[in-house]
This record gives C-alpha cells, structure tokens and sequence, in this order.
C-alpha cells in the first residue's frame, strides 16, 4: 500500500515560508488545481462555496472563473443584505472581468454601485455609474445606458438636483 503523506505546519509562519519560497507559476497551477478539484469533489460548490472557489481562481490567474464565482458571491452576499461583503466580492469580480468581458464589467459596475448607494457611499456610486455608463456608450448598448443614466439621476438628487435633472 502507498504511504498516505500528510503535511502539517507547527506554526503558521513555517507554512507562509514554504509558501513563499514556491515559484509563482507553481503557486499558480496549485491554486487552478485546488480550485478543479473543490469542483470535482462536490459539483455544487460554484454555489455553495463561490468566495473560497473565487479565491483560487483569482490566485491561480484564471480569471473567467474567477469572475463568475466572484460575482455569485457578491450576488449571495446581496440576498444576505451583506453590502460590505458584496462591495469585495463585485471588486474581485470586476478585477477579473477587465480582462475578460467589458459587458461583464458594466454590469458589475452597477451591482457595485447598487451596493455603494445602500452604503450611502454616494461618491463612489456616482464613480460606478459613471464607469458603467462609459462603458455602455462604448458598446452602443443604449437599454443599459438609459438605465444608468436613470440611476445617475437618483444618485445625485440628494447632492445636485440641478446636476440630476440633466441625467
């Protein structure tokens, strides 16, 4: 029978030694082949786990799932009323997404935003928005462009409401 080899670190800085000594391609392909195998030992776990899977997805430079498992969490983080948590979520999401889809990244820019308004966050908002609207003029998509400038609108009500008539 093959040994069954297990690996346990007395302290925590012996781990993040070990860990820092590796190359960065090899922490990489580790954290894609976390990732897969958290996938193949339970199917479920885009949704019951998207925050851990995101985490190895993003260390691992593969951003499409990082992005997509960033963005489930952040949804699920909404639907608990996490807004902080969801904020975090919608950066990581969007950190992936600027390298995969700019569309993907107008809409996590206004679920983003959504989130900064809850937070009565109102200058990031505006910051969102902005970006999304940015964004929607450049792919011609005038459906999500009226609906943010609507959103511009009801963000700037309550600091300019000469400034949110022109949205």
């Amino acid at each position: 029978p093959e040994p069954n080899y297990r690996y346990a670190f007395r302290h925590v800085l012996s781990r993040e030694a070990v860990y820092a000594d590796m190359l960065s391609d090899d922490r990489r392909r580790l954290h894609r082949r976390v990732g897969e195998a958290m996938l193949e030992l339970d199917a479920s776990a885009l949704s019951t786990r998207p925050a851990d899977l995101a985490l190895q997805f993003r260390l691992s430079g593969d951003h499409e799932r990082a992005c997509e498992a960033s963005t489930i969490a952040g949804n699920q983080a909404v639907a608990l009323f996490s807004y902080p948590a969801a904020l975090e979520h919608y950066t990581h999401a969007l950190m992936a997404a600027r390298h995969v889809d700019r569309s993907s990244a107008m809409t996590l820019l206004q679920a983003r935003a959504q989130c900064h308004v809850v937070l009565a966050n109102m200058d990031d908002a505006r910051h969102d928005y902005a970006e999304a609207l940015r964004i929607a003029r450049e792919l011609g998509d005038a459906v999500i462009e009226r609906r943010v400038l609507l959103d511009l609108g009801f963000v700037w009500t309550g600091a300019d409401a000469v400034r949110a008539t022109a949205y």
